[in-house]
């Protein structure tokens, strides 16, 4: 059975008490919903920007790409590559701890 990436980041959010249509908004913004493993189409002096997901999570380092949240996930054993799930539940983690439920701050 298929999971529908929209529904999991629905129930991934609601899970950590995240506002679920924030959720979408930001996963819509960057990565979309078609396409759950998606690597960023953005270009930088020739390379492909290291960014994958709906969430667009960046592994950067010595590609010439800062690091990243994607750096993050890797170090926790979640590559966003190839496991979108996980992705999405480390980003949204992340998201819980830096914010109470409906207040998305920037630094």
């Amino acid at each position: 059975m298929s999971i529908d990436l929209a529904d999991f980041i629905r129930r991934a959010a609601l899970a950590r008490g995240i506002d679920p249509e924030i959720a979408l908004r930001v996963a819509r913004s960057e990565g979309g919903l078609s396409d759950p493993t998606k690597q960023s189409d953005v270009m930088r002096n020739g390379q492909r920007e290291p960014s994958f997901g709906p969430f667009q999570l960046l592994i950067g380092g010595e590609n010439g790409f800062p690091l990243g949240m994607g750096n993050d996930a890797m170090k926790a054993g979640v590559d966003p590559r190839t496991n979108w799930q996980g992705g999405v539940e480390f980003a949204l983690d992340d998201l819980a701890v830096v914010t109470d439920a409906n207040e998305v701050r920037c630094p």
